[in-house]
């Protein structure tokens, strides 16, 4: 019973992820900025920083990964724009510390 709900999942999960801009993947730079943003994500994910600090680089991480591996350039692009504000948060976090950050975030929230 639980194969198949698990089967019914994913194949909806599935149907949302298509071959997508194939040619920001089928090309070897690509791959190798995908690889690349992967890395620095895993770095960060694997610094000791507060709590709270390990989500931004995980969803880098499963963006482009899902992406990569269902050649979906959507996906690719998705993990671009978060790998972009995951980069300005931690610079962010680098220059003005945890709490000027957190209260930067409140601001603008």
């Amino acid at each position: 019973k639980l194969c198949r709900i698990a089967q019914r999942f994913f194949s909806k999960f599935e149907r949302l992820f298509t071959p997508r801009l194939v040619w920001l993947i089928d090309f070897r730079a690509g791959e190798f900025l995908i690889a690349t943003m992967i890395a620095l994500c895993g770095i960060l994910l694997a610094l000791p920083l507060p709590p709270g600090t390990n989500s931004p680089p995980a969803s880098v991480i499963i963006a482009l990964s899902i992406g990569f591996l269902e050649r979906d350039g959507f996906l690719i692009i998705l993990g671009l724009v978060l790998f972009l504000a995951n980069i300005a948060f931690f610079t962010f976090l680098a220059i003005f510390g945890y709490e000027g950050v957190m209260n930067l975030i409140s601001r603008i929230t």
